[in-house]
């Protein structure tokens, strides 16, 4: 029986041996991380996330979106490195920008609440020709508008922090439905949009904060029949410039 019993403390011993082995080993290779939590109220594949990661390179790039998580979790890990630093740009529906700096140090975390801080809307007046999209008009269509935000700001800050150039995938927001262009208002539209202009970062950001880009959807059709380009007073083409003023309308001109 002192046999029996004198073995089996041998194998435990053994197997807890293993075990730590395993964790040591598994806590060796790991990376910082950065874990951003979302209160109950917040959807949280409406979130849009950007990271800027630095070692000795950079690197930025979106989260994927995720339904029905209420945290989420980014790894620090530039090319087989750990990174040491580490920015956040954070949007939720509604709500101002959040941009959170993190110092980083091998194999801990860092975590982050995150807390909505509601913006303003802003009602914009438009015209758009009413033969265009000419189908869709003729038809006596309503349309949806539907919104992008091109957040160039994020790009323009990144660089800053490293002092220099590089490349950067301007993160694009979806703002999701911002008005509707019946054809009974022969081309007038209304658009309301979060008044980023009230957002603290466009105060810093003002000459290139980003611009909407706008798409016209028929949902009876489930399609996209085309994208609406505001037009300045040059008459050059471009998205809707996110600005503290706009003329009354702003004259869009469609494109397929």
């Amino acid at each position: 029986m002192c046999r029996i019993i004198a073995g089996l403390i041998l194998i435990l011993a053994i197997a807890r041996t293993c075990v730590f082995a395993q964790i040591t080993t598994a806590r060796a290779v790991n990376y910082p991380r950065i874990v951003l939590e979302l209160p109950d109220n917040i959807v949280s594949d409406t979130v849009t996330i950007w990271y800027f990661l630095m070692a000795q390179q950079g690197k930025t790039g979106p989260v994927k979106p995720q339904r029905n998580v209420r945290q989420y979790i980014i790894t620090g890990a530039i090319a087989g490195q750990s990174a040491r630093s580490a920015t956040l740009y954070v949007y939720s529906p509604g709500c101002q920008f959040k941009v959170y700096d993190f110092a980083l140090s091998d194999k801990s975390d860092v975590e982050q609440w995150f807390e909505c801080v509601p913006l303003p809307q802003k009602t914009i007046r438009g015209f758009i020709a009413p033969t265009e999209p000419r189908a869709s008009f003729s038809h006596q269509t309503e349309l949806v508008i539907s919104a992008k935000l091109q957040a160039n700001w994020i790009c323009g800050d990144a660089f800053r922090r490293v002092g220099g150039g590089g490349s950067c995938g301007v993160p694009s927001i979806p703002l999701g439905k911002v008005g509707t262009l019946n054809p009974i208002d022969r081309g007038n539209f209304e658009l309301t949009i979060p008044d980023f202009t009230e957002d603290p970062v466009f105060r810093s950001n003002s000459f290139n904060f980003g611009f909407l880009i706008l798409s016209l959807k028929d949902e009876r059709l489930g399609c996209t029949v085309g994208a609406s380009l505001a037009t300045d007073s040059n008459g050059s083409k471009r998205g809707l410039e996110i600005r503290t003023d706009y003329p009354d309308p702003v004259i869009c001109a469609p494109v397929h």
